[in-house]
């Protein structure tokens, strides 16, 4: 019997929307549920409350600037994640871009993967040398996964530090959940208790959160699901914001971020082990094998095309109107060529060169210009007052130049399109003493 020309666009519309609900994503970042298991000695160790920070192990899962770094060098070092279910994995990133010290980078890694246990049943995903400088991607054959194992073997010869910025495993769920999650009850956090009430598909909820002796009493609003990803609203009074995380295969554990409203930069990981109430293990539908399409015969398959022609010609094209992008605007300055621009909020420690965090959301809007305007390069200016030794304030402009085209670099950005200098206190802008001399600023050109 001859397929319908609508039941085969029926089918195909069904294959579509199921490929839009399975859009590949980084499994490992630790903002999709990710937990890690076993991490090495590092930098900076993680803290309940400080998973994120700069040289820490969470870093190397934050999908940000930060980098992972190593407290020394014994090989191997080796990282095991929990995903929050078991996943489909396509491909495997790894950022190789770190800070400029000879031959830190991470050189020879492997990564093993198994849906048995964090013990047990782990096989090989590859072995893999990293180029330096640079963001290595690798397809592989598609590999089932709950736990992820990384052993790095190897660096490029330091024989003090091991470093690298990110590793991604992008994949896609392995299963298909039934019906919607259920989280009422009581649930112990990294921050404090809370507790949710749970009406069909949506939630709310309330908490009391104690910071520097004092107490806050916090609500959850407009909670709702999207597969086993767990979002809502916060308000503690004065600060409110927004979370989204994702409850484990066995229904006991939530794992995510929480983020500032009023503050893009004041963000954190928000971790939950059930109390109260029995666990309820999400429910997945039974595996089903890939649909195998059709056999039609060769001169049907001649009508069925006409047919498909034919509708095609009565379904008009959409329109599309582009929406003009507004400007990027670092204070009330337009980026744009040819105009100096200081960077009135970018700070750095105190007589040092690195920046601090809270200097981030102006860099990446120079950042941003950069990576949508790819015919531009930018010389970056550090300067200092008169105050000091002078050629320790020359050394220290260049420097603070420096840094901040390694945080650019470090998100993408060729070095050769970024020329810094260090200018000391050759230009100052004002009498001393006068703090606005010391400063970086950027000018914009056309290569």
């Amino acid at each position: 019997m001859k397929p319908s020309i609508y039941a085969l666009i029926a089918v195909f519309s069904i294959g579509f929307n199921l490929c839009l609900a399975q859009q590949s994503i980084n499994i490992i970042a630790l903002e999709h549920g990710s937990r890690m298991v076993q991490v090495p000695p590092s930098k900076v160790d993680v803290t309940e409350r400080q998973v994120l920070a700069k040289y820490s192990p969470g870093a190397l899962f934050d999908q940000g600037p930060n980098v992972w770094s190593s407290k020394s060098v014994r090989f191997p070092f080796e990282f095991l994640v929990e995903l929050a279910e078991e996943y489909r994995i396509q491909k495997l990133v790894f950022n190789n871009k770190c800070e400029f010290y000879p031959g830190i980078e991470t050189k020879k890694v492997r990564v093993e993967v198994s849906t048995s246990g964090k013990d047990s049943g782990f096989e090989s995903a590859g072995e893999y040398e990293l180029q330096k400088e640079a963001v290595n991607e690798f397809d592989i054959t598609p590999k089932k996964a709950r736990w992820i194992k990384l052993i790095i073997l190897e660096n490029y010869g330091n024989n003090e530090r091991v470093q690298l910025a990110e590793f991604e495993a992008i994949g896609t769920p392995a299963n298909q959940i039934k019906h919607t999650v259920e989280i009422g009850g009581v649930w112990h956090t990294n921050w404090q208790d809370i507790t949710f009430e749970q009406t069909g598909d949506s939630f709310f909820g309330s908490y009391v959160y104690t910071a520097e002796k004092r107490k806050f009493k916090g609500k959850v609003l407009n909670g709702k699901f999207n597969r086993n990803s767990v979002e809502f609203n916060w308000d503690e009074g004065k600060i409110e914001g927004s979370a989204k995380l994702y409850l484990n295969e066995e229904g006991n554990q939530m794992s995510g971020l929480w983020r500032n409203a009023a503050n893009p930069r004041d963000f954190n990981l928000w971790t939950m082990t059930r109390t109260q109430v029995e666990s309820k293990p999400i429910e997945y539908e039974e595996p089903v094998e890939e649909p195998v399409a059709e056999i039609i015969e060769e001169e049907e398959v001649e009508e069925v095309v006409e047919e498909v022609a034919a509708v095609q010609e009565v379904v008009p094209a959409p329109v599309t109107v582009p929406v003009p992008k507004a400007p990027i605007k670092i204070g009330d300055d337009e980026v744009t060529v040819g105009k100096e621009i200081i960077l009135k909020n970018v700070f750095f420690e105190l007589g040092k060169s690195t920046v601090t965090a809270r200097s981030h959301d102006e860099l990446n809007k120079l950042f941003e210009y950069l990576t949508e305007n790819t015919n531009t390069e930018v010389v970056i200016n550090g300067h200092t007052d008169k105050i000091g030794d002078r050629k320790k304030n020359m050394i220290l402009s260049q420097e603070r130049a420096d840094a901040i085209r390694d945080y650019l670099t470090g998100k993408g950005i060729e070095k050769k399109r970024i020329t810094t200098n260090g200018l000391g206190d050759t230009k100052t802008i004002c009498t001393p003493p006068c703090k606005e001399n010391r400063r970086v600023d950027f000018l914009l050109v056309e290569k």
